[in-house]
């Protein structure tokens, strides 16, 4: 039997994808948003591979404010 985590996408975690994140800290932090690294890096990851980042999570909500990442928010339906 499959774990239901070997069925989710694979992406690279690279220097490209970590310059992104850095990036996009950056243009966050500036714009007033303070976001956790971590979120922005998966943020990152999600924009740059063209994903639909599902989560619960407002700090994505924050990040697809600013950034065109598709995001399908479940916040306060749990």
């Amino acid at each position: 039997m499959k774990s239901g985590l070997e069925s989710l996408h694979q992406v690279p975690l690279g220097k490209r994808e970590w310059d992104k994140a850095a990036r996009l800290a950056f243009e966050l932090r500036r714009r007033g948003k303070t976001i956790p690294y971590t979120d922005i890096l998966i943020g990152a990851v999600a924009f740059l591979y063209d994903l639909t980042l599902l989560h619960v999570d407002s700090h994505f909500d924050l990040i697809a404010e600013e950034v065109p990442l598709r995001v399908e928010s479940f916040v306060g339906q749990l």
